[in-house]
């Protein structure tokens, strides 16, 4: 208060001086004018300053999208591990960016909506699915993304894909202003593990045969 006191006592003590050279006639030459100028012009700018006039910079936002794979070839171990990267990532992002998360398996859910709030992940259900598909979930962490501003979506996957092809969403998306990044997760696997192509055995058995 003390400070725009003391500028508007400066603003009337230069406006009653403008005004009393002016009727004097004073100031009518070349320095004169250079002074009236001057004068003008350290008007404008306290009028401005008292007038709290800023100017603001264009805010450019930022949108991270997580892109989770629950499907049954990620074992709880990694999916666990994949949560603590998401929760460890979480505290460096300035609280400017707005955070999302969508998981996918045979289809995609999402989460949380992009927003400020850190996202909850001690009270999530993950339900079992098969299939994993994809183009599904970044096609689900697309629409979520602003036309504007600097948007990523990073997906924590292991790439086996059951269904759909995110190879044509990334082929016909506008990469523009949209980053796509990866975390591989390891998939589910046991020691000395077999895979069973074919069985092969008669169309008719005996009981306990």
């Amino acid at each position: 208060p003390m400070f725009r006191l003391l500028i508007t006592l400066v603003l009337a003590i230069m406006i009653i001086e403008l005004f009393l050279t002016r009727r004097k006639g004073e100031g009518s030459g070349t320095v004169g004018k250079i002074q009236l100028g001057l004068a003008v012009f350290s008007l404008i700018f306290l009028i401005l300053v008292l007038s709290n006039i800023s100017i603001i910079k264009e805010k450019i936002e930022s949108t991270v999208v997580f892109l989770l794979d629950i499907s049954r070839s990620i074992s709880s171990v990694n999916r666990d591990s994949a949560l603590n990267w998401i929760s460890l990532s979480q505290p460096e992002f300035d609280r400017t960016i707005r955070t999302g998360m969508v998981t996918f398996g045979a289809n995609a859910e999402v989460i949380k909506p992009p927003g400020p709030d850190l996202i909850e992940l001690k009270s999530l259900v993950f339900p079992f699915s098969k299939r994993t598909n994809l183009e599904a979930g970044l096609n689900q962490a697309l629409a979520l993304l602003p036309e504007s501003g600097n948007n990523d979506i990073i997906i924590l996957t292991d790439g086996n894909e059951t269904d759909g092809s995110i190879s044509e969403v990334l082929k016909s998306m506008d990469k523009d202003n949209i980053r796509v990044s990866t975390v591989p997760l390891s998939g589910f696997s046991e020691k000395n593990e077999i895979i069973a192509r074919s069985i092969i055995g008669p169309s008719r058995v005996s009981p306990m045969e």
